[in-house]
């Protein structure tokens, strides 16, 4: 059967069938710009115009850069306080995410040292206090579970200098303080 027998017996069934060689491959033509464009419009027209954001969640935003913050944290704003001047920055800021109380006390006992602060005790009781210091500086990090979420407040700023001109005596001229038993 040859394309003449196949375009002969078409025009039988459907008497609408063009009946010449030229008709069909124009036909097959435009059925093949209508489908490629049918196409194009199914795989792009449906795509955003914007590009997708990541699956990864951004990185957190570091108020203050010397002080690491948990992966997955994220900054309560309403909860949170910053005073800045030209030459000084200090407040509270507070961090809440899904990890658990002792995985965030490990992260700050392990990321402060990198960023230039020593550990000067911790107290442990319903919730978890962490001090550093650096020169000039100290941060307390208290962490504590809240519903279903953990919270990380930062309580960071300049070291008060101890002198004379704070009212404090130098060691020599301190009161003797007696024990329990002179009380």
């Amino acid at each position: 059967m040859n394309l003449s027998q196949v375009v002969g017996h078409l025009h039988t069934l459907f008497p609408e069938t063009p009946n010449s060689i030229r008709q069909i491959a124009r036909m097959r033509r435009k059925l093949w710009f209508l489908s490629a464009g049918v196409g194009f419009l199914i795989l792009n027209g449906c795509a955003p115009a914007f590009p997708p954001e990541s699956a990864e969640p951004p990185p957190p935003v570091y108020r203050f850069s010397d002080v690491p913050i948990p992966p997955d944290f994220v900054r309560d704003s309403a909860a949170s306080f910053i005073f800045e001047t030209p030459t000084l920055k200090a407040g509270i800021v507070v961090y809440r995410g899904g990890a658990d109380v002792d995985s965030v006390v490990e992260f700050f006992k392990a990321e402060m040292p990198l960023h230039g602060w020593s550990l000067i005790n911790s107290f442990e009781h319903q919730e978890v206090r962490l001090n550093f210091e650096k020169p000039g500086w100290s941060c307390t990090v208290r962490v504590n579970r809240g519903n279903l979420r953990t919270m990380a407040e930062i309580v960071i700023g300049p070291k008060a200098e101890v002198g004379p001109e704070l009212g404090l005596l130098p060691e020599e001229q301190q009161p003797e303080l007696g024990g329990p038993e002179d009380l």
